[in-house]
């Protein structure tokens, strides 16, 4: 969905729901930096993998860069280097 589409959509539920409407004013939206993700791969299986959002200082109109790493020595730290392996 691009920009245009959304835009339109997220006006549309405003217009739709009064309750959505209050709280989309209430609860401006705030771009994540990191989050914890938990994955299945059909390969390996369970994947938990820490992302982190790292802004590109040359490409401003960009979100940035997503950055995805596994805790060392964990079954999907294992899991990442199978699948980099195969």
């Amino acid at each position: 969905m691009g920009h245009a589409e959304l835009t339109a959509h997220i006006e549309n539920m405003q217009e739709l729901s009064p309750d959505f409407a209050r709280m989309w004013a209430e609860h401006p939206v705030a771009q994540v930096r990191n989050r914890t993700y938990a994955l299945h791969h059909p390969l390996v299986g369970e994947l938990t993998l820490h992302g982190e959002l790292v802004a590109l200082p040359d490409a401003p109109s960009c979100c940035g860069l997503d950055l995805f790493a596994a805790e060392p020595g964990s079954a999907s730290e294992q899991a990442l280097r199978e699948l980099g392996n195969q």
